[in-house]
């Protein structure tokens, strides 16, 4: 699919200023085209907190399209259509958005838009590299649209509203835990809509293996025999089933581990100093710990308890410092 379905009168009368230039989007590889002689409403208000962006975005009648930049840094958006009605299409198919709905989108896969009706939009923007151990395959959670009426998407967008009204008024912190909140949520949704989808028995294999790996997060002894053992299964097939999913065990229970700690440090919820929270956490020593957590999240844990301690106001998002990149 190369075009979206919208009016050809429209196409052919189409102001060719790139909208997503004003809102600060265009590097990111947005183009929003509004009709000529339209006076549309475009408006963003964006915030980053803890390595997590929430942004508020009004659009007039429009179209538009993502077309995913060549380069590291992709991410899963979460949106809660708040007003308006609008359509997307991908290589997933077409969505049809309207008040109280909630989709999401992931980066790295291009999009066209169509906004029928003035739109408000609350988005949150989640990197992979804090999702990678517990969404499988980000990329196909593209598509995924929840409404209200459903059982997951009344949740979600009952939070959602919830997190429109407030969130201006909360202190970093605050809205720090807020977000992890909204993204522990969309990942259960995920998860759920996942398990509908897959029946086979690698799946409900790996769902174990995952579920048993977060249950004993903290044992130092853990290691893939003793996961093979207690799922009854070879430690070969163990290391097949995670291969076909492009993982390794030990990988993915570091992963774990350094996003439990990074969750600790962000939320506050730790007494803890930083070689005690390694030490708890599996980790052996506290330079091999923070060697680790820079390399996966760009920053030590020191500097990224500092940052997450900052007073909000003094906050340089990683949206001005290529966000996910």
């Amino acid at each position: 699919m190369n075009t979206l379905s919208v009016p050809a009168a429209l196409k052919d009368d189409i102001d060719e200023s790139n909208v997503a230039v004003e809102l600060g989007l265009a590097d990111r590889g947005w183009y929003i085209y509004r009709p000529n002689g339209e006076q549309a409403i475009f408006a963003l208000n964006r915030c980053t907190v803890g390595g997590m962006q929430l942004t508020e975005t009004r659009l007039g009648h429009c179209i538009g399209r993502l077309d995913p930049p060549n380069r590291d840094g992709t991410y899963i958006s979460m949106g809660l259509t708040v007003s308006g009605v609008g359509a997307v299409e991908g290589p997933y198919g077409r969505i049809t958005l309207q008040a109280g709905d909630i989709s999401l989108w992931h980066s790295s896969i291009p999009m066209h838009f169509h906004i029928q009706e003035p739109f408000h939009l609350l988005n949150l923007v989640f990197c992979d590299k804090y999702l990678k151990s517990e969404i499988l395959d980000l990329p196909s959670a593209t598509g995924m649209h929840f409404r209200p009426q459903d059982s997951f998407g009344a949740i979600l967008s009952g939070f959602m509203q919830g997190l429109l009204s407030e969130w201006q008024s909360f202190s970093e912190p605050d809205l720090t835990l807020a977000l992890l909140a909204a993204r522990s949520l969309m990942v259960k949704a995920v998860q759920k809509k996942k398990g509908e989808q897959l029946v086979n028995p690698d799946a409900k294999r790996m769902t174990a293996a995952m579920r048993f790996i977060d249950q004993h997060l903290y044992d130092p002894e853990l290691t893939p025999t003793k996961i093979a053992i207690a799922l009854h299964m070879s430690l070969r097939s163990l290391y097949l089933l995670f291969s076909r999913v492009n993982l390794t065990i030990q990988g993915f229970i570091r992963d774990r581990r350094l996003e439990d700690c990074r969750l600790a440090i962000a939320s506050k919820r730790t007494d803890l100093n930083m070689k005690q929270l390694a030490l708890s956490r599996g980790f052996n020593d506290l330079s091999g710990f923070s060697r680790a957590f820079k390399r996966k999240y760009g920053i030590s844990p020191i500097e990224f308890q500092k940052w997450i301690s900052t007073p909000f106001e003094m906050i340089q998002t990683p949206s001005d410092r290529n966000f996910c990149g």
